[in-house]
């Protein structure tokens, strides 16, 4: 005969043990595993986005003209070259392109800042669109392009305002010698304050330069923040631009500075002179032409990025 236990306990288990304390593990879907980076915008959201970036894209175009610009005075001479004056051509050359240059470099060392400026506004608006941390970037990129405004007009002005102290203390000097009625020699008078006011200028615009670079990497955070929008991929090519517009700078300036140094250390008849005009030369091509293209190519890239973003769908 069977017995039945009096204790149920003392009947042996035969169902699978589940310990319920602990929570079941689920492999996650594909879907989950990004739900946390999705950022979703409405399309009013998208649309605003997309007119602050075509609006910035086209101030950083003007931007551009403003620290491209050519001389009226290179066409005046090259008229002259094709109906064969030479001789005018020469003349405009020697006499009025210096001045045409300097004037011409003036006005686009306030205007250029002053539109970059402009885009640093239009990237603190857009910043009032986004969420918070990318919001914060956003922000900080336009505040840096405002910084950079502020120390590229300042450096204009004391670089200007230097090479004409320069320029005073040189024909100056020269004209009391010539008006003495004495007879011992007079030695020139070094522009030592001309030269150092440009110095001055010179490093407040590498500032801004700095600045500059410095907002374009806050662009690219942006783009980080966003991997599954395709237009913000493209913010960030804007910021890598700017990126490179900082560095082609500060490669130019510093070969610049080279070939300066090399002039002023040769004396008449030195092989330093010649090595030095061409290294001074490179210097200003990198520092201005081919710089200046990255402001130019980030530009395109904010209004291709404002373009996308009007027409954006999820």
């Amino acid at each position: 005969m069977s017995q039945t236990p009096e204790n149920p306990a003392d009947v042996p288990n035969t169902q699978p043990f589940t310990d319920v304390s602990q929570p079941i593990e689920s492999k996650p879907t594909p879907d989950s595993t990004n739900v946390s980076n999705t950022v979703s915008f409405t399309e009013a959201d998208y649309k605003l986005l997309g007119e602050r970036m075509l609006a910035s894209g086209k101030y950083m175009n003007k931007t551009y003209n403003a620290y491209s610009i050519v001389p009226g005075t290179w066409r005046r001479i090259d008229k002259e070259i094709d109906e064969g004056h030479a001789f005018g051509a020469a003349l405009l050359a020697i006499f009025v392109l210096p001045i045409d240059l300097s004037l011409t470099r003036l006005y686009g060392g306030f205007v250029g800042p002053y539109y970059s400026g402009k885009v640093g506004d239009q990237f603190v608006s857009a910043s009032k669109i986004l969420p918070s941390q990318q919001a914060s970037l956003m922000e900080m990129s336009g505040k840096n392009l405002k910084m950079g405004q502020t120390f590229g007009m300042l450096g204009n002005a004391a670089f200007y305002g230097g090479l004409t102290i320069a320029l005073v203390q040189l024909y100056g000097s020269s004209d009391s010698s010539s008006n003495d009625l004495s007879n011992e020699p007079k030695s020139k008078s070094k522009p030592i304050a001309g030269i150092g006011t440009m110095a001055l200028g010179t490093c407040l615009k590498l500032i801004s330069v700095q600045y500059t670079g410095s907002a374009g990497s806050k662009l690219e955070g942006v783009s980080v923040s966003f991997p599954g929008i395709e237009p913000f991929k493209t913010v960030g090519e804007a910021g890598k631009e700017l990126r490179d517009y900082r560095t082609y700078s500060y490669w130019g300036t510093a070969l610049m500075g080279a070939g300066i140094g090399m002039l002023s250390a040769s004396k008449k008849g030195d092989s330093l002179i010649t090595p030095g005009i061409i290294t001074a030369v490179v210097g200003w091509v990198v520092a201005s032409p081919v710089a200046v293209y990255n402001i130019k190519n980030a530009a395109a890239k904010l209004q291709e990025a404002g373009d996308r973003m009007m027409f954006w769908k999820e």
